[in-house]
């Protein structure tokens, strides 16, 4: 069976909905924490310190997420980079206000055209959702 749509247009992500720049409120040690973290971050990723363009786009999505008090994001830089961090020392409601707006983000893509596309199961679903965005969209 193909992928199931209707005439309902879905929402299309757009970088506000990607990335909300929403600043997540912690408290003071949290935010001690973080900065702790984008530190060692940015002593291997600093474009004064690589000329990776891998590295240095590591440290600016660090660099954002530092500021909007990221911690979901900042982690999974560290995973990346194998850098090691204990989460432990972290409020577990911060890391479920961030969990939630991953949550929302995924609910978002899973909406959106490019998903349905991508997901269809023939060519003929494809074509589809192609003629209902031109519909929707043209």
């Amino acid at each position: 069976m193909g992928v199931e749509y209707n005439n309902e247009i879905p929402k299309e992500i757009n970088k506000e909905d990607k990335d909300t720049g929403e600043i997540i409120q912690v408290n003071r040690e949290t935010r001690r924490k973080i900065k702790d973290i984008f530190r060692k971050i940015a002593k291997l990723t600093h474009p004064d310190k690589t000329n990776s363009d891998k590295l240095i786009n590591h440290y600016i999505n660090a660099k954002k997420y530092c500021e909007q008090n990221n911690l979901f994001e900042l982690y999974l830089i560290c995973v990346q980079l194998d850098i090691v961090f204990d989460l432990s020392d972290f409020k577990i409601e911060e890391l479920i206000i961030t969990i939630k707006n991953k949550k929302n983000e995924l609910i978002n893509l899973e909406k959106s055209y490019l998903w349905l596309w991508v997901n269809s199961n023939s060519e003929e679903d494809k074509d589809n959702i192609v003629k209902l965005f031109i519909l929707n969209n043209g």
